[in-house]
């Protein structure tokens, strides 16, 4: 076996130091991507929030049965606090009701 003079004893502990400082900045770096990642999150939050504030009536649909037999989503916030709503898409500026069947639960629509 070969002993290690003073040059090899330095070469190894730059080396390890070399590594140990390039590790941390592998580090350091992925911190950073997940940093980066949380702040477009909450910009993109923050955007949709402000561009969508109904979020709820935006993705909340009711889905009832008309008179012919037919089945629309009627988006939430286009009915009002009494159940009226129009679909002028397929039925102009007809006012229709929402009623709840209360034996099994589902949604009609009646023409008011």
């Amino acid at each position: 076996m070969s002993k290690l003079n003073s040059k090899d004893v330095l070469l190894i502990g730059a080396l390890s130091a070399g590594f140990y400082f390039i590790y941390r900045a592998i580090v350091e770096a992925a911190n950073v991507k997940d940093k980066l990642a949380d702040v477009g999150s909450a910009v993109g939050s923050g955007l949709f929030d402000f561009f969508h504030p109904d979020q709820v009536g935006e993705t909340i649909f009711y889905i009832p049965t008309f008179p012919d037999g037919t089945k629309h989503a009627v988006p939430s916030r286009s009915v009002n606090g009494n159940g009226q709503f129009v679909l002028t898409q397929f039925y102009g500026s007809q006012r229709w009701q929402l009623l709840t069947n209360k034996k099994n639960g589902k949604r009609y629509a009646a023409k008011v």
